[in-house]
């Protein structure tokens, strides 16, 4: 899954003091989907008191 890694390369600077992940979910992870199917993603943000008005900074 070397695109989610990409991405998540590009998302975490965005993120310094946070430890996120980029989870592939759906059919890409089941198996029920083909070479050509889309992959679907879940970014995972932690989200404390101290960060909970974070996404309104940016």
């Amino acid at each position: 899954m070397e695109v989610r890694n990409i991405l998540l390369a590009e998302f975490r600077p965005a993120f310094p003091y946070q430890a996120i992940e980029l989870f592939a979910v759906g059919s890409t992870v089941n198996g029920c989907g083909s070479y050509n199917s889309d992959m679907d993603l879940c970014l995972c943000i932690p989200m404390g008191p101290e960060n909970l008005y974070s996404s309104e900074r940016m």
